[in-house]
């Protein structure tokens, strides 16, 4: 980056995909298997953005939060979601029986969780912008 230049990243806050992400980590485990961290875990705390700035020479950093969300009508859109993203990796650790029994079991807490009226999707996301 050249002197002067302005760098802005976006990731997403730790409590991103809340609380699908939890009820689908947790039945990941019920399956056997271990879920590596989350990669966007890395960068969801500001104080942990403002060091790597730091130590590149970024300077003049400042942070943004951006509530993000939206309710779920239903499990599906959740499904989408997990099978175009990051846990679709997951997925594919398990065996053609195993998934169909992970898709039916975790789209049935979904849609209960859909039901009793938690289907809010957090996608909150921190922006960090910083000069070199």
């Amino acid at each position: 980056m050249k002197p002067g230049g302005r760098i802005a990243i976006s990731s997403f806050m730790a409590n991103a995909f809340s609380p699908f992400s939890s009820a689908f980590l947790s039945l990941y485990e019920d399956f056997g298997k271990q879920a590596p961290p989350l990669p966007w875990m890395r960068l969801a705390d500001a104080g942990v953005i403002e060091k790597v700035y730091r130590a590149a020479g970024i300077t003049d950093v400042s942070f943004h939060h951006e509530a993000l969300g939206y309710a779920l009508q239903s499990e599906q859109p959740w499904w989408d979601i997990v099978w175009n993203a990051g846990f679709r990796g997951l997925l594919n650790q398990l065996s053609e029986n195993e998934l169909d029994a992970f898709k039916a079991q975790h789209l049935d807490t979904v849609r209960e969780l859909c039901r009793k009226g938690e289907n809010w999707l957090d996608i909150g996301v921190i922006v960090a912008i910083g000069r070199k």
